[in-house]
């Protein structure tokens, strides 16, 4: 918590979209395109393995966003 306590003065807050599983299978091998347009970032996982891996509450893709705007 170091990173909120120094942006304290900007208002920096972390949200934990989802936690790490236990055993592979609740935490498989994946990787994370990172999209930047204009002021919007999004983050989608792929999975490497056969089945799905959608991690941010049944989703594959999310939109994160400056709550502060």
């Amino acid at each position: 918590m170091a990173y909120e306590q120094a942006g304290a003065a900007q208002k920096v807050h972390i949200d934990h979209l989802m936690k790490p599983g236990e055993t592979n299978d609740k935490n498989p091998h994946h990787f994370v395109l990172i999209q930047v347009d204009g002021d919007r970032l999004y983050l989608e996982v792929f999975g490497t393995g056969p089945a799905e891996y959608k991690p941010y509450q049944g989703q594959s893709r999310i939109e994160l966003s400056d709550r502060a705007s």
